[in-house]
């Protein structure tokens, strides 16, 4: 008897895992992509569809036995889970966007949504930087910007300085689950990694 599986998916990245889980053939309800409902079964299997950002918190609570998410958001949010795949889908790269030059000058001042990722890649280059939180108003008055998205930081002066980071979607378990439904985890970790 297998049991029941509880899977969080990221809705902002759902089109991408859906079809990365077919190619596993892997048993998802017929409507995941067109439907608002945000708890979905199908055989011996439960779908939460959440922002990419709550999947760690669900999984390391136990809402979820197992999730898909970022990389980049696991660094961002250290918790208490177990790593098992990287997917290898949804590659989000990280960009420092800046004044060229810029690496050389003390005390910079730096916008973004990854205050850890960026304050660790500072600290390995022995500097020291303070971020702000990556909104509209705090990019004009910072030095530098950390972002995925090119069009969201670049302005008259702003280039991409480096690649601070590069992630991929990972499959993620809770640690009490592994312990107590390995078997099912291991078959469902079985069938991804024939699509990997």
């Amino acid at each position: 008897m297998t049991m029941q599986l509880r899977v969080a998916l990221p809705k902002d990245n759902l089109e991408t895992v859906v079809s990365f889980l077919e190619k596993a053939r892997i048993p998802i309800p017929p409507n995941i992509l067109n439907t608002r409902a945000y708890l979905l079964s199908s055989q011996a299997m439960e779908w939460i569809i959440v922002k990419q950002i709550d999947i760690p918190m669900l999984v390391e609570l136990g809402a979820a036995d197992l999730g898909i998410t970022g990389k980049h958001i696991l660094w961002e949010q250290p918790k208490e889970l177990v790593e098992l795949l990287d997917l290898g889908t949804d590659r989000v790269d990280l960009f420092l966007f800046g004044e060229s030059g810029m690496l050389s000058r003390p005390d910079l001042t730096i916008a973004t949504k990854y205050p850890r990722i960026t304050s660790r890649y500072f600290r390995d280059k022995g500097k020291h930087v303070r971020t702000i939180p990556a909104i509209l108003d705090s990019l004009a008055a910072s030095d530098a910007v950390v972002a995925a998205d090119q069009d969201y930081a670049l302005s008259p002066g702003r280039t991409i300085v480096d690649t601070i980071a590069a992630s991929t979607d990972r499959l993620i378990a809770n640690r009490s689950s592994y312990c107590l439904k390995q078997r099912t985890i291991d078959d469902f970790c079985s069938c991804l990694q024939r699509a990997i």
